[in-house]
């Protein structure tokens, strides 16, 4: 699911470019020759969360220049977050994931944090991309119980849950971030009615990694007072 098509950069034709050569203009090779930086997002928010565990999500580096661009720096904001670059050169009208994990241990309150990524964009040679949250005890007016999933491939490889609207206004539900590829997660409904509830079903697949893994997935609820939770996810893969 987190490397779904949806949600990579779109490839990026140069429609200026070509109408300029339709037309009979002429333009050097170094006049069109530069990469183009670009995130497909530059803010996500993890919404409400508990303290302690790491939870993820992916960004997508994208180039939509006509020249390869060359990623030269990843510096996060703090040590709370790392971001895997898995190349260093991106191909005009190609895209790279950026898969970022946060640490929430000793977060507390309002969290905001960046990454600033270094590039050859002449353009703009430096690009952060952001992401919020809300770490601790406090729950929005929609809440998710349990707030951690616990699976093994042993003896327990789904996790149920509850949503349940405590406001007077219905929601939409987007999951703006999914759970790890290997595991797949399933809503009874996408729409939450006002004081209403909803179920939820987490389960490992058969390509559940052997050992400790962690993840998590979040979801948006959409309406008059949209926000996000982020439900972190702990588990342990065995052979069978």
């Amino acid at each position: 699911m987190r490397s779904s098509a949806a949600r990579r950069c779109p490839r990026s034709i140069q429609f200026l470019v070509i109408a300029c050569f339709a037309g009979g203009l002429s333009l050097s090779s170094d006049a069109i020759a530069d990469p183009k930086i670009r995130l497909s997002e530059e803010m996500f928010d993890f919404g409400f969360l508990p303290e302690g565990p790491h939870v993820y999500h992916r960004y997508w580096l994208c180039n939509d220049g006509t020249d390869t661009l060359k990623v030269t720096d990843v510096q996060p904001g703090c040590g709370c977050t790392t971001v895997p670059l898995p190349k260093k050169t991106v191909s005009p009208g190609d895209s790279v994931p950026l898969d970022l994990a946060f640490n929430t241990r000793h977060q507390d309150g309002k969290v905001q944090k960046s990454v600033l990524l270094v590039s050859n964009d002449k353009a703009m040679p430096e690009k952060r991309l952001l992401f919020v949250s809300m770490v601790g005890a406090a729950e929005g007016l929609v809440r998710v119980a349990p707030r951690a999933a616990y699976l093994d491939t042993l003896g327990k490889e789904s996790q149920s849950f509850v949503i349940t609207n405590t406001s007077s206004t219905p929601y939409k539900i987007m999951v703006t971030s999914p759970p790890p590829e290997f595991m797949s997660l399933v809503l009874s409904s996408m729409d939450l009615p006002a004081g209403g509830k909803i179920s939820g079903t987490l389960a490992a697949g058969a390509k559940t990694p052997i050992g400790v893994y962690t993840g998590s997935f979040t979801l948006k609820f959409d309406g008059e007072q949209s926000h996000s939770v982020t439900v972190p996810i702990y588990g342990m893969g065995f052979y069978h």
